[in-house]
């Protein structure tokens, strides 16, 4: 999964560790989702002042 670095209003910033990131329009907020489309995260819209995806992060290992 991603890490997402969502920066508020406020000035304070967070990691969301999250499949994918959507913009749900109708409910006006991002919705983060693991790989099975199941929310890990819902932050309202109108607090947020960015979302980067952090690609500081390196790739994990597989095993197997």
């Amino acid at each position: 999964m991603a890490h997402y670095l969502v920066t508020y209003d406020n000035g304070f910033d967070e990691t969301v560790t999250a499949a994918n990131v959507k913009k749900d329009i109708d409910e006006d907020q991002y919705r983060f989702t693991d790989a099975n489309g199941r929310a890990v995260a819902l932050i309202p819209n109108g607090n947020v002042l960015s979302i980067i995806l952090d690609t500081s992060e390196k790739p994990e290992a597989v095993t197997g």
